[in-house]
């Protein structure tokens, strides 16, 4: 065993932990922000909470194949429980494969170099810090299959760096107590209806957010409720959402590059993904596997072309 908070604040570089190793505790290795790189034996069948939280230089994680610890997809850079289905901890190169259903605590906590992320539909949990103090994140899509949102779960302190953009699905019931307490963000689109507002927590956006200069888009016939519940009625610029928006990254611009070719909102968009010389397009995030593809929104999407490398 290694036990909970055994190296916490260590200054280790890279990590390979071995074969007799079963279980790997709570925060083993928390706040190793030297720490770029972790292999993780099959032997290891029991694993706590966010034991790699903190990390902030952390680029790879190599999971060998286990009955209850995996690499979903290839070295996707996440360590995801395969009974229940929750991502433990990833790194700033993670996809999350459809099928995940929980984002854990502190997963991807301090992941500075996290500059954008896909939620796949199956999640409908995001956990407490989650996503907290993650600097290079400056969009985020919450998709309508997630009900419940952390404490602190997006949550930064910085006063140039962070969220600008949050979208927050239809379906949500519960956020914790200062979620979206970011300096950062400029606009917020809620989807959550009138009748899901009551009981939502009313210190969501706590103080950081300006609610002077940020807009909020709320449904329509829902705007005189957001204007009359605590938590939302402070903000001052209520807008509409006219349309749906697209957007495209990749996992590694060396291998390829992505764009939409052209966006209609609501009618089609049509993104494309062209690979460099010596790699090819893999799928996009969402396991679509056509390089070039039209698609109809339905909410606000975030999609990442991977590519991999072509071998002769």
């Amino acid at each position: 065993n290694i036990e909970e908070c055994a190296f916490q604040a260590c200054g280790l570089k890279s990590l390979e932990i071995p074969n007799s190793v079963i279980t790997l505790g709570r925060a083993a290795f928390a706040d190793c922000s030297k720490l770029t790189s972790i292999i993780i034996p099959k032997s290891i069948t029991n694993m706590g909470d966010n034991p790699f939280s903190d990390c902030p230089g952390l680029e790879s994680i190599i999971v060998e194949e286990a009955n209850s610890v995996y690499d979903s997809r290839n070295n996707c850079n996440a360590i995801i429980h395969k009974e229940t289905n929750v991502l433990i901890s990833g790194c700033k190169n993670t996809i999350i494969p459809n099928g995940v259903t929980r984002i854990g605590n502190s997963a991807f906590h301090n992941c500075d170099g996290l500059t954008s992320i896909v939620i796949p539909n199956s999640v409908t949990t995001i956990g407490n810090m989650a996503f907290c103090a993650c600097d290079g994140l400056t969009s985020i899509v919450i998709p309508n299959s997630v009900t419940t949102i952390g404490d602190i779960a997006f949550e930064n302190s910085s006063r140039d760096k962070g969220l600008n953009h949050v979208t927050i699905g239809s379906n949500v019931t519960s956020i914790g107590v200062r979620a979206f307490d970011c300096y950062s963000i400029t606009s917020i689109k809620s989807l959550i209806p009138s009748e899901r507002l009551f009981g939502l927590y009313n210190n969501v956006f706590d103080t950081r957010v300006n609610k002077n200069k940020c807009t909020l888009f709320v449904p329509q016939d829902a705007i005189s409720k957001y204007k009359a519940t605590d938590g939302w009625k402070d903000f001052t610029n209520f807008q509409e959402p006219l349309a749906y928006s697209i957007e495209v990254n990749v996992n590694d611009t060396i291998m390829g590059s992505a764009k939409v070719d052209y966006n209609t909102f609501c009618v089609g968009n049509q993104i494309s993904a062209t690979p460099n010389f010596g790699y090819h397009f893999v799928q996009w995030s969402d396991g679509n596997t056509d390089a070039i593809r039209t698609l109809e929104l339905t909410q606000d999407t975030i999609l990442t072309a991977e590519f991999a490398q072509s071998f002769s």
